[in-house]
């Protein structure tokens, strides 16, 4: 067989349960397929559920039929996807409408995760390819409680580097990784183990407009809520078996585009008019937007941190900060704001720890500088003490009142040391005590006031 075979992966990561641009995407996919029938695959590389509207008030079930609809061929775990723990991730993944890879998750007993295969050989226009699933092996400590005691996470350059030499061994010459490790961590891999041809991820929802080569290896992330899609495209020399050339580009997503995918627009639609009435109404108005960041405090988490020390009356409140997950826009804040902002269901938790050991954490989380690291109100760290606003410091044998999130006490992260993990006071969802601040200082607002007539009055109005 002479001439090379043309291969297309459309790649989402990192939806978190984001459907609304799906009917989008599969349009591209389907048009793509409509070309290259035999060639054309659609992948995720983890984290479709938990993070949005939609996920928090429908569950998964939104988007496993978004995944059967647009044909997914298979996909990755992300840490996201075991959230609601480890049974709920046994019983979707039995069901899951495509394979699901996981080259480095096993049965604490041995053996590969059931319901999984660590990887998989698809036939794409003749030709034989690998692909390896890998998830960050962080994942038991980015949940509740104890982890998932049922299941073990092992080293991922070495689940690939097994992977791949296997599927070299049944005659496959294009290996590529379907990565829930991080952009990072997917630069270190293609060091590590020379010989794949790509490695398509999320995790850290990145976008690589054009992809990167490390050592040979094309890397791509298509950023995450279905904002972009990643498109890798090989072309595959029949004689050998090998990748010719490859190139990857990020798709952005136009969430007004009239060309969308008339299933998969369907489902959407059932989904979004269930949520309509409750996500639509208004909450505060802002006259300046609040911004985020991942990677330092920023307005809105100083606004979330302010605002769980004023309910809980703590000298201190901290959450990660990823805990909030975009920027709050200025103009009418409504429930759909507050639920895609803060999407997780956390509760304010308050207790009491030696100053000693709250200076312990401050100082862990200066350490981290990354994602991980908390954002704070209240106290500050300096030189192994707390320090209070006023520039005087708390005494070392003195007891401090901490305001955090159920997450953070039950070991999320691994902030506390465990014999001090424990429930608090709880105060209730972090997303309802914002949104009462917001409310409160929004009541008088004349926007605000005028939003809320408009909102009362559309839903005493009955449809006909």
């Amino acid at each position: 067989m002479t001439g090379s075979a043309h291969l297309t992966f459309f790649h989402t990561s990192d939806e978190h349960g984001h459907i609304r641009n799906a009917p989008t995407i599969q349009h591209a996919v389907a048009s793509a397929r409509a070309e290259n029938p035999e060639g054309t695959l659609l992948v995720s590389t983890g984290d479709v559920f938990e993070g949005s509207a939609t996920s928090t008030l429908l569950g998964a079930q939104p988007a496993v039929d978004v995944l059967k609809a647009a044909g997914y061929n298979v996909m990755a775990l992300g840490n996201h996807d075991f959230d609601k723990g480890e049974e709920f991730a046994r019983k979707w993944i039995a069901e899951a409408p495509c394979p699901v890879l996981a080259a480095n998750i096993e049965e604490a007993d041995g053996g590969q995760m059931k319901g999984t295969q660590p990887s998989r050989i698809v036939e794409a226009n003749g030709v034989k390819v690998g692909l390896i699933g890998v998830t960050t092996p962080d994942t038991p400590k980015l949940i509740f409680g104890e982890g998932l005691p049922g299941l073990r996470f092992t080293d991922p350059q070495e689940a690939v580097r097994r992977e791949a030499e296997a599927l070299r061994a049944q005659g496959v010459g294009v290996i590529g990784v379907l990565s829930h490790l991080g952009l990072a961590v997917d630069r270190q891999l293609a060091q590590a183990v020379p010989g794949l041809d790509f490695i398509i991820g999320g995790h850290t929802h990145n976008e690589t407009l054009q992809g990167e080569v490390v050592n040979g290896t094309m890397i791509g992330h298509p950023g995450s809520f279905r904002n972009g899609v990643g498109r890798l495209d090989l072309s595959v020399d029949q004689a050998t078996g090998r990748v010719s050339s490859v190139r990857y580009n990020l798709l952005k997503v136009d969430p007004d585009a009239t060309e969308r995918d008339a299933a998969v627009d369907a489902i959407v639609q059932v989904y979004e008019d269930r949520m309509k009435a409750f996500l639509q109404q208004p909450v505060a108005f802002l006259d300046k937007g609040l911004t985020h960041d991942d990677l330092q405090r920023d307005e809105l988490e100083a606004l979330v941190t302010g605002a769980m020390m004023k309910a809980s009356q703590a000298d201190i409140a901290f959450i990660t900060q990823k805990f909030t997950r975009a920027s709050m826009p200025a103009g009418v804040i409504t429930r759909k704001d507050t639920l895609n902002i803060m999407p997780f269901d956390n509760r304010l938790q308050a207790l009491t720890l030696p100053a000693t050991e709250v200076a312990r954490i401050l100082a862990e989380s200066a350490r981290r500088n990354d994602a991980t690291t908390m954002a704070v109100s209240g106290l500050s760290h300096e030189d192994g003490r707390l320090k209070r606003a006023d520039g005087t410091f708390v005494a070392d044998d003195a007891e401090v009142k901490v305001g955090t999130t159920d997450y953070i006490l039950s070991g999320g992260l691994g902030y506390l040391l465990k014999d001090l993990r424990s429930v608090g006071v709880d105060h209730g969802p972090v997303r309802d005590i914002v949104e009462r601040e917001l409310t409160e200082a929004s009541k008088d607002h004349p926007s605000y006031l005028a939003a809320m007539t408009a909102y009362n009055t559309r839903m005493a109005t009955p449809t006909v």
